[in-house]
């Protein structure tokens, strides 16, 4: 089987392969979370910890809502299975004391919204169950004497194609990016990330300029993937695009200076604005890379 979906990854582009939303036959993918799910209704134990260990046999995570409105996709399970007559109130879900007065989730997260019943209930070993109905988070014992259902939840597993540990993942971009602080010439920059595997980093959109904000410090200039290509005194960036198709704040503190031919983003309080400066002007850079 491994054989076969290898030769048929060569046959397709390796991005559109990698975007197949498959884990297991028994799991379902929704896009809005862009997670696979699993009901566990016919369940042999009373306890919460018989929900995490068959959750975590199967290589995913005892469920919890994180993202507003997650909790809904509970009720589109229960209706996927014809469960809607079986009067099921409450599952399980992957929160519990730990032996402390705090509630941890099982990946390690305090509390993410409040919990009711929360006074009423005492003890060192207290689980947590979800109202299907409204998605509030309850405290409850960690044994009962009905089983509940519980939701596993895989998120795929997503790693940059290199063994650098500069580079962080970015899910809204599909991108992992590294700082580099050892400041380069524009060429020297792309020259180091190309040797990486990667490029400058490219701004495709309003929303990756503010994602690459939030890697930079205030008041630093990084150089970037655009550049000016001459005769035109327009800026494309490295996959061909104009810069200004996307994104639209400049600086231009070198308009009159010759050869300002290579781009920077420059971070001026919550700010980012793009501004072109002397090719060899040696500044910090920013690499990016896909994800395949």
């Amino acid at each position: 089987m491994l054989i076969k979906i290898f030769a048929l990854c060569l046959g397709i582009s390796l991005s559109a392969c990698r975007q197949v939303p498959f884990y297991r036959k028994d799991y379902t993918y929704i896009a809005e979370f862009d997670a696979f799910y699993k009901l566990h209704y016919d369940i042999t134990g009373l306890a919460w910890d018989t929900a995490f260990f068959a959750c975590e046999k199967e290589g995913s995570q005892l469920f919890y809502p994180k993202a507003p409105e997650e909790w809904k996709i509970v009720n589109k399970l229960i209706e996927s299975k014809g469960l809607t007559n079986e009067n099921v109130t409450d599952i399980f879900v992957g929160i519990r004391n730990e032996g402390i007065d705090e509630f941890i989730t099982i990946d390690g997260v305090s509390t993410p919204t409040p919990l009711f019943n929360e006074d009423n209930l005492k003890g060192s070993n207290l689980c947590t169950a979800m109202d299907i109905a409204n998605g509030s988070l309850n405290v409850d014992l960690c044994s009962d004497e009905l089983p509940k259902p519980y939701v596993c939840k895989k998120v795929e597993d997503i790693s940059c194609p290199t063994i650098d540990k500069g580079y962080n993942y970015v899910k809204e971009t599909k991108k992992c990016y590294k700082v580099n602080r050892m400041s380069q010439s524009w060429h020297e920059a792309l020259n180091t990330c190309v040797m990486e595997g990667g490029l400058l980093a490219n701004i495709e959109s309003q929303m990756e300029a503010l994602l690459l904000s939030n890697l930079i410090d205030s008041d630093s200039v990084n150089h970037v993937g655009y550049r000016k290509i001459p005769p035109s005194d327009e800026f494309y960036n490295l996959k061909g695009r104009n810069i200004k198709d996307a994104y639209h704040k400049y600086y231009n503190s070198n308009s009159k200076v010759e050869n300002s031919f290579c781009g920077t983003i420059w971070k001026y309080g919550d700010t980012l604005y793009l501004n072109n400066v002397l090719c060899n002007e040696v500044r910090p850079f920013i690499c990016e890379m896909d994800v395949v």
